[in-house]
């Protein structure tokens, strides 16, 4: 399996991949956004590889912040007229972008015995709508309730690494660990 990373292509994939993120671990306000995540290194590679380099002209200033009480990191981004454009996105059909940014908030991955990803939330309706645009661009996947979540679970790996690819630094060294682990399973068998 070939790991792909992939950001956001122009500016209108920018904003679907930022609402994504922000619904899946964010929060917008009057005149800012934030986004949380445990990682300081994906939340830098937002700021440069979506933000500065598609939506600088509608942001005043970003910050990167620790946040000590839930050992985490707050990305925030100020500007009236990005917060406009975030909410003029809400309301658009699913994009692939949106499940990119909203996979990577809430989208694990696991080997048990084969790759795994899936989607966690409390929105089952916000999950079928995913399913559905998964299932529109050939990747299959089933919905499982957990206590008080949904999980959307992908069942075509290869698929849905060619279509959604990754770029949380958390995945990429899962996915990494996993290949890793079943390469060297394989190699065992054989000798």
């Amino acid at each position: 399996m070939i790991l792909r990373i992939k950001w956001p292509g122009d500016r209108e994939e920018a904003l679907e991949y930022m609402v994504g993120l922000i619904t899946g671990d964010g929060v917008i306000e009057k005149y800012r956004v934030e986004v949380y995540d445990k990682s300081e290194a994906f939340l830098r590679l937002v700021k440069t590889v979506v933000l500065e380099k598609y939506l600088h002209d509608t942001i005043s200033s970003i910050r990167i912040d620790y946040r000590k009480r839930v050992n985490g990191y707050r990305l925030r981004v100020y500007g009236r007229e990005f917060v406009n454009k975030i909410k003029d996105y809400y309301e658009p059909p699913l994009s692939i972008n949106f499940i990119r940014g909203f996979f990577d908030a809430e989208g694990s991955i696991w080997y048990n015995p084969n790759l795994i990803a899936e989607i966690t939330n409390k929105n089952l309706k916000l999950l079928e709508k995913i399913k559905q645009v998964l299932q529109q661009h050939g990747i299959n996947s089933k919905i499982h309730q957990d206590r008080s979540t949904y999980k959307v679970r992908m069942t075509t790996m290869r698929r849905f690494m060619e279509i959604i690819g990754l770029r949380h630094p958390r995945h990429i060294a899962k996915i990494t660990c996993s290949l890793n682990s079943y390469e060297k399973a394989f190699l065992r068998k054989q000798i």
